[in-house]
This record gives structure tokens, C-alpha cells and sequence, in this order.
């Protein structure tokens, strides 16, 4: 089986490209490394087809980041108030 490795930028570049306009700065701080809150924020975006506003009607509370993911009017959960 042949590997192709491919180059963390440009594996960057080719999601930014495809990425709306609008979100593309959060990815950025996400994939710099810097900002857990912004990995979580890009990665639920994602999933829910860049539409922020339906974050907050999520319906899978199987995801690892359901626990983590924004809801309007409300602080992040710290560790402690997250039950499993």
C-alpha cells in the first residue's frame, strides 16, 4: 500500500479553500494550535454545514463535543460541570 503524506499547510490551504469566507478565521486559530475554544468552534461549525446557528440545536449528545459546544446566552461548561 503506498502512503501519501501530505504537507500540514497545504493540507490547511485546501480546507481553507473550502471553507466559507466568513469562517475561515476561526479555522485558522484552530489550526494554529493556540485556541482549544476555537478548535471546538471550527469542528462543530463543520459538522453542522458552516450554519452557526444550528450549533446550538445539536441532537448528538454521542459526540465527544457535545458537552463543549457553544449555546447562546450561556458560558462554556468548565470541567467540573461536565457529567458523563
Amino acid at each position: 500500500m503506498n502512503e501519501v503524506k501530505v504537507n500540514r499547510a497545504d493540507a490547511i490551504e485546501q480546507r481553507l479553500s473550502q471553507i466559507p469566507e466568513k469562517q475561515r478565521g476561526k479555522y485558522k486559530r484552530a489550526a494554529s494550535g493556540k485556541s482549544l475554544r476555537a478548535a471546538v468552534d471550527a469542528f462543530c461549525s463543520e459538522c453542522m454545514g458552516y450554519v452557526v446557528d444550528e450549533i446550538r440545536e445539536c441532537t448528538d449528545p454521542g459526540c465527544p463535543l457535545y458537552p463543549y459546544r457553544r449555546i447562546a446566552g450561556q458560558p462554556c461548561p468548565t470541567r467540573d460541570e461536565i457529567s458523563v
